[in-house]
């Protein structure tokens, strides 16, 4: 039996650090997932008993919403397919956090010259440290300092003055920071949401149907394949990214896989932003290449696929500029 998860997704560096400070010290939750979404998208997923998991996620709900919109989840039974895509391969569990003795404050900024001025203008103005910086892309990019409370909120006053000049900035100070965010200062910090991260399709049956469900954000994906494993009987084969939108895949038979679709669409659309879905009902030969990244991809190519390639640069024809025609005919 599986543990139930939640899902917190926020667009920015304030609201996240924010967000995961409030859910840990609100329930009695284990991470497993702390990740760069893309797009300046950050998720963080939970795991423990259904009712903390769920005050987690609704006390982290209600902090996210006051910067903006954020995309929630709570999976009370999350299938086993599921589960082992994500706790197992996704888990980095750190050793136990020990309890960081000072506060912290983030500043945030749209511009990097913004960044980089408020940063110098908070290491003048007060005694705190930098202790790391986290690009996460949509231009969004922060700087983390330490320090005893009073000088972190003098030093983030004057940054977040100086930032904002440049263009749009926002900060937050985090006085009694839960030991979790211990990880960041001591270990290479945030994952990286990966490229790819599929169960092997090769050597299917090639009658066999291929779903497709697209969204823009982590939790979506992971609301429609659950969704789908658990609306009809299908394999959930993974997911892949680009950017910050992901793409669940699915295979079985083409009745199951339309009705897991279905499905899919509707429970993204719930969550978060559908960006499209679609159904192959026959996969066509070499599909596996684009379906199963593997690290030599090439060499499953059909020999049809081959190309002959020049052997030095002088059998490639070159371009003949209007200038060099007109003077061939004078």
């Amino acid at each position: 039996m599986t543990s139930p998860l939640g899902f917190l997704e926020t667009t920015g560096m304030v609201p996240w650090v924010e967000v995961v400070d409030a859910v840990f010290k609100a329930a009695e939750v284990e991470f497993f997932l702390y990740m760069k979404v893309g797009g300046g998208r950050m998720a963080v997923g939970v795991e423990g008993e259904l009712s903390s998991v769920q005050m987690g996620v609704e006390i982290g709900t209600s902090v996210a919403q006051q910067h903006g919109p954020a995309s929630t989840l709570v999976l009370a039974n999350p299938t086993e397919q599921l589960n082992r895509m994500l706790v197992a391969g996704l888990a980095n569990k750190p050793q136990t956090p020990v309890r960081l003795g000072y506060s912290l404050g983030v500043l945030e900024t749209t511009v990097f010259v913004g960044l980089v001025k408020g940063l110098d203008a908070m290491l003048k103005t007060a005694q705190v440290e930098l202790v790391r910086s986290e690009h996460i892309g949509g231009c969004l990019t922060s700087a983390w300092v330490m320090g005893e409370i009073g000088a972190v909120r003098e030093a983030v006053d004057a940054g977040l003055v100086v930032a904002s000049q440049s263009g749009e900035a926002r900060a937050t100070v985090i006085p009694n920071p839960h030991p979790a965010f211990a990880r960041f200062l001591t270990s290479n910090g945030i994952q990286e949401a990966p490229f790819s991260f599929r169960l092997p399709v090769e050597g299917q049956d090639r009658e066999r149907a291929i779903g497709l469900i697209e969204t823009r954000g982590f939790v979506p994906v992971i609301a429609a394949m659950d969704a789908v494993s658990k609306a009809a009987h299908v394999q959930l084969e993974g997911y892949d990214r680009s950017e910050e939108q992901f793409m669940a895949i699915v295979s079985g038979d083409l009745a199951s896989v339309e009705h897991a679709i279905d499905a899919g669409t509707q429970a993204a659309q719930g969550v978060g932003e559908l960006v499209a879905s679609g159904i192959l009902p026959r996969t066509a030969d070499n599909m596996e290449v684009v379906l199963a990244r593997h690290t030599d991809t090439a060499s499953r190519l059909s020999p049809s696929q081959d190309m002959s390639l020049p052997e030095s640069p002088r059998e490639v024809p070159a371009r003949v500029t209007r200038q060099q025609t007109r003077r061939k005919r004078r």
